[in-house]
């Protein structure tokens, strides 16, 4: 009895799973050929050969849906990041490196879904790839407690996360609202401007001397 039941566990995740994925191509293929603000809930579905209930019992909205695709843009990138840190000599870590770390980890996990995230980045405000990008990954930092800092909450550490994702969000947003690919010369560039930031805001939180007025 135990067995069928693991069995059937097995089958309802692999239909989520292919639902899911459905979803997700029918949201890719409308946004490609439509606004974002166009969009419903009826034509997803339609395109994802489900009915719209069926589409509720995953996602409470189009919005839902964007947060979880944005969810697993973060949640990949900081997976992939703590992995590849994991392979490096503690000793030799330094901001810089870890600053190229990221930004080389994101380059590849873009290539995962680039089609669609630069449908995102072309069809979306920025604010709100923003906001949408900046919530989960302050979740995350937060619960990994990757702040070198005693009250990683406040003021500081909202500040650190905006300068970050504002600046590496703006770059990935332009290239790819231009249709063009991240340049790796150009990224390299960018991390080094990157980590330049990040080393005096964390000197600043380790030492406790809060944001220089």
């Amino acid at each position: 009895m135990a067995n069928n039941n693991m069995q059937a566990c097995k089958r309802s995740d692999k239909r989520v799973a292919r639902t899911e994925r459905a979803i997700e191509a029918a949201f890719e293929s409308l946004l490609f050929e439509q606004a974002y603000a166009s969009m419903t809930i009826s034509g997803i579905a339609r395109r994802a050969g489900i009915d719209r209930k069926t589409f509720y019992l995953h996602y409470a909205s189009i919005d839902a849906l964007l947060r979880s695709l944005l969810d697993e843009l973060v949640l990949s990138v900081m997976n992939a990041y703590l992995a590849a840190e994991a392979e490096e000599d503690p000793l030799e870590r330094s901001v810089d490196t870890s600053v190229k770390r990221c930004y080389r980890v994101i380059d590849e996990v873009l290539d995962r879904k680039r089609n669609l995230y630069m449908l995102i980045a072309q069809k979306l405000p920025y604010g709100v790839i923003f906001e949408r990008i900046k919530e989960p990954l302050m979740r995350e930092i937060l619960s990994r407690g990757l702040m070198p800092s005693a009250n990683p909450s406040g003021e500081l550490f909202d500040c650190c996360v905006s300068y970050v994702l504002g600046g590496t969000l703006e770059l990935y947003v332009s290239w790819f609202k231009a249709g063009a690919d991240p340049e790796k010369r150009v990224t390299s560039i960018a991390a080094t401007f990157t980590s330049g930031g990040i080393e005096r805001l964390i000197k600043q939180m380790a030492d406790g001397t809060g944001i220089e007025r």
